[in-house]
C-alpha cells in the first residue's frame, strides 16, 4: 500500500485549521442578533458593489483545498440564465455586507441566505488588503463553519470575485458539453 507523508505545508495548514476551529462565527451572530439589518437591506446592481477581485487560490485558502471551488463552479453554472447571469437576489446590507438569497439545487422551495463581508475594492491598486473577505455565514447546515465554506459562499465568492471579471469562465458549462455530445433519438 501507498504510503503518504507529510510536507510543511500540510503541517501549516493544519495548524490554520486548528486555529479557525476555535472562533466563534460573529457573522452569525450578528444576523440572528440583528433582526433590522434586513430591514435596512436595498437592492444594489453587482458592478457598483466594489467586491473585491479575488484569485481562485485565495478561495482555495478560504475554503482549505479544491474541492468547494469545483462545487463553487458546478453551483454556479446550475445558477446561470441564457446569458450568464447569475440567478440571485442580492442585497447590500451595509457598505461592505451583504446578503444573497439563494435557491437550493436540491430542494425548489429551499432559499439559502448567504451574508458575506468583505473589504471593498478602491480603484487604487496599492491598497490590496491581505484579506478582503472578513467573515461569511450561510443559513444551510454546513453554513456557520468558520473552516472552510460551504459550497454556496464558495460559488458566490467565486462568481462575485473571479468568473465576473473573466466572462470566458462562465461560457463552457459542463452541461452543454454533455447536451452536445447527445443525439436526438427521432434523428434515427
Amino acid at each position: 500500500p501507498a504510503r503518504t507523508t507529510s510536507t510543511e505545508n500540510d503541517q501549516q495548514l493544519a495548524a490554520q485549521m486548528k486555529k479557525k476551529a476555535n472562533e466563534t462565527n460573529n457573522l452569525k451572530l450578528l444576523v440572528q442578533k440583528e433582526k433590522k439589518l434586513n430591514k435596512a437591506a436595498r437592492s444594489i446592481d453587482v458592478k457598483k458593489l466594489c467586491f473585491p477581485i479575488l484569485s481562485e487560490n485565495y478561495i482555495r485558502e478560504l475554503t482549505f483545498g479544491v474541492y468547494q471551488i469545483k462545487q463553487a463552479k458546478s453551483y454556479t453554472s446550475e445558477h446561470l440564465d441564457q446569458n450568464g447571469n447569475y440567478m440571485f437576489q442580492f442585497v447590500l446590507m451595509l457598505p461592505n455586507l451583504i446578503q444573497i438569497r439563494l435557491q437550493s439545487r436540491f430542494a425548489s422551495k429551499k432559499i439559502h441566505n448567504i451574508y458575506i463581508e468583505f473589504v471593498r475594492q478602491t480603484s487604487n491598486r496599492n491598497n490590496q488588503q491581505l484579506e478582503p473577505i472578513k467573515s461569511w455565514y450561510c443559513d444551510c447546515k454546513a453554513g456557520a463553519r468558520v473552516v472552510g465554506t460551504c459550497a454556496h459562499v464558495a460559488s458566490v465568492l467565486w462568481y462575485l470575485g473571479v468568473a465576473i471579471h473573466d466572462p470566458e469562465m462562465l461560457k463552457e458549462r459542463k452541461c452543454d458539453k454533455f447536451m452536445s455530445l447527445c443525439q436526438d433519438a427521432s434523428d434515427s
